[in-house]
């Protein structure tokens, strides 16, 4: 009696009379399948003469516009058929733009922020009007704050200054850099005003509360008048700030001393020591200098090289601070991070020989 061929292990193959299987070829084997498929009906099985489709780049999905992304992360945008200002308790409610500044966007934020497009469809971010209804419950500092933001000027011991902001000089997420009109009298006795710069806290980061709660501790200006007197009394060399009384007070911005030269590192990453010249070694030192001087003093100043510039006679000089206080426990990790940032590697010589926490 002939065996009965096993079909689910020889899918492929056809059979004698006597029940062997015949080896047909790949060419045979398709061109019987698609008579098959043809005479059962079956017109999407793939067929010897149907040839792969060739996908071009105008058959490719074409990206989304900035607008679409914009509206699928944002909600409806102003000038949208169903924009509505968004609302939320404890009297944030909409912002309007005035399209002057940079809004970073590092962290996911409730409905109390409304970014806008330019002309281009391209996202922007941007300075907004704040009502009193908007600033209620904030302190003095950051209602004037604002205000200064907004009108482009200033009060000061009297006077209504004009301002300049300088867009360009602003790369920190927390900080408006401004100069002061070249027209106005000067505000401080024996200092030019080309020699003075206007800073304060960016509106946004005043009036947004991300997830973590509000972007801008209460007391930030005192914060960085508080660690502005620490470095000093630590004998590190920081930009002066000139109106310390009236920004206790709550006058919204900080009057500070120019330092002309951007701070560059002479090295670059993976540098040995011993490859140093004098002049690498010396800022070397410097920096490490720094390290211990506020490591021992337990001062967590915001020590990166974007934060230093230098002055005329080549010192340099910390010129931003901290606006939010870093809790002592931290203390150790904040500063092994920001070592990081001065071109070394974690546990490489430079890292090591700076590290004051060890």
């Amino acid at each position: 009696m002939p065996k009965t061929p096993n079909i689910l292990s020889s899918p492929k193959s056809s059979y004698s009379s006597e029940g062997s299987p015949v080896k047909r070829s790949r060419t045979e084997n398709k061109t019987e399948e698609a008579a098959s498929n043809v005479a059962i009906g079956n017109t999407t099985a793939h067929s010897p003469e149907k040839k792969p489709r060739v996908r071009k780049i105008a058959d490719l999905p074409k990206p989304a516009s900035a607008s679409v992304i914009a509206q699928s992360l944002l909600g409806p945008q102003k000038g949208d058929s169903l924009f509505q200002a968004p609302k939320m308790g404890g009297g944030a409610s909409s912002f309007l733009s005035r399209g002057k500044f940079r809004a970073p966007s590092r962290t996911p934020f409730k409905a109390t922020y409304c970014s806008h497009l330019n002309a281009d469809g391209e996202l922007k971010g941007s300075a907004h009007y704040a009502s009193q209804e908007d600033l209620e419950g904030k302190i003095p500092f950051y209602k004037n704050a604002v205000a200064v933001q907004q009108n482009s000027e200033l009060n000061y011991q009297g006077r209504t200054v004009k301002i300049d902001i300088q867009e360009q000089m602003m790369n920190g997420q927390f900080k408006v850099i401004a100069k002061i009109a070249p027209e106005e009298l000067p505000l401080i006795s024996g200092i030019p005003n080309d020699q003075l710069l206007v800073t304060t806290f960016r509106d946004h980061c005043i009036m947004v509360t991300n997830l973590f709660g509000d972007k801008l501790q209460n007391n930030a200006h005192l914060n960085v008048l508080r660690e502005h007197d620490q470095l000093k009394s630590a004998g590190i060399p920081v930009a002066e700030i000139y109106n310390k009384e009236e920004v206790a007070q709550g006058c919204g911005f900080f009057l500070v001393e120019y330092v002309p030269h951007p701070f560059e590192l002479f090295w670059e990453k993976g540098t040995k020591i011993s490859d140093m010249t004098a002049t690498q070694l010396g800022q070397l030192d410097m920096i490490k200098g720094v390290f211990q001087q506020t490591y021992s003093n337990q001062i967590i100043a915001d020590l990166q090289p974007n934060n230093f510039r230098v002055k005329e006679d080549g010192t340099p000089v910390l010129v931003d601070f901290r606006e939010n206080a870093i809790d002592e426990d931290e203390l150790d990790l904040t500063f092994r991070n920001m070592l990081l940032s001065f071109a070394c590697e974690k546990n490489d010589e430079i890292y090591n020989y700076l590290n004051p926490t060890e």
